[in-house]
């Protein structure tokens, strides 16, 4: 997806993914709605639109810079962030009701809705790249070409060992949330909208301060003490039985997961 996104219109990348995850949120709804559903399927449909947001995220990552100025670089990665975590801190909660509600089914087909703002914008957008007179590599060479140019940065593979390993032990607390909900706090949908929403918020609060953070604290502390917090947020939420704790906990979770990726993120587009 990185190749891609060096290699063709990253806006064509991101349109025809968005497009793409809307027809298989749509068809998630259709087969929730007749019944279809099972747990291999709703893996099936799970996996494609990560699929989808894979490819189209190093293509999101990289147009930033085509943006905003240099300079500016630090604060659009945050409000990006925000943006994101403004979704995220609210839909949870209103997925909640819904599901609870109304059924699965309608929140898949909002879901599927809800990528037309997007899409829309993405069709709108027309930036403006600078023109290449060199032929375009072939995308087995172009992968290649990253990870020579990875491999010779230092920076760059500090920051990516860092990231990986924040995101493979975090992921925890998402792929546990739902069984926090159901089996430590004994609630259901609504439940783990609560939580879920907490971390949004919390995601939200950090993308606010960050660059204010930024401004008084190395990114070296911020990044260390993010983590260490988001640790113990995912110890205390994973052990409590109280949901008021573990809004708590989610909430101080959400914050330390941006303020640390935020800050790996701006470390390799600087070096970059």
């Amino acid at each position: 997806a990185g190749a891609l996104a060096d290699l063709y219109d990253r806006r064509l990348i991101m349109l025809v993914s968005q497009i793409a995850m809307a027809l298989i949120s749509a068809i998630l709804a259709v087969a929730t709605y007749l019944g279809f559903m099972s747990p291999m399927a709703l893996l099936v449909f799970t996996f494609l639109i990560a699929a989808g947001s894979a490819i189209q995220m190093p293509a999101w990552q990289s147009s930033i810079s085509d943006q905003v100025p240099r300079n500016e670089l630090a604060g659009a990665v945050s409000l990006n962030a925000f943006g994101f975590n403004v979704a995220r801190s609210v839909a949870p909660a209103i997925g909640g009701a819904l599901v609870a509600a109304f059924g699965a089914a309608l929140a898949f087909a909002i879901n599927a809705v809800s990528y037309i703002g997007l899409i829309v914008a993405l069709h709108r957008w027309r930036p403006e790249y600078p023109k290449s007179t060199l032929p375009k590599e072939q995308l087995h060479r172009a992968v290649g070409s990253g990870l020579r140019y990875v491999s010779l940065s230092p920076t760059i593979i500090g920051v990516i060992i860092r990231a990986a390993l924040f995101g493979f032990l975090g992921a925890a607390l998402w792929a546990l949330m739902p069984l926090i909900a159901r089996n430590i706090l004994h609630g259901g949908a609504m439940t783990y909208g609560a939580i879920f929403g907490a971390f949004g918020l919390g995601a939200m609060t950090s993308a606010l301060s960050t660059a204010h953070l930024r401004a008084r604290y190395s990114s070296e502390l911020l990044v260390n003490v993010s983590t260490a917090a988001f640790g113990a947020a995912t110890i205390l939420a994973g052990v409590s039985p109280f949901l008021i704790v573990s809004v708590i906990a989610t909430t101080a979770a959400g914050a330390s997961w941006v303020l640390a990726l935020a800050s790996l993120n701006v470390a390799v587009q600087m070096s970059s």
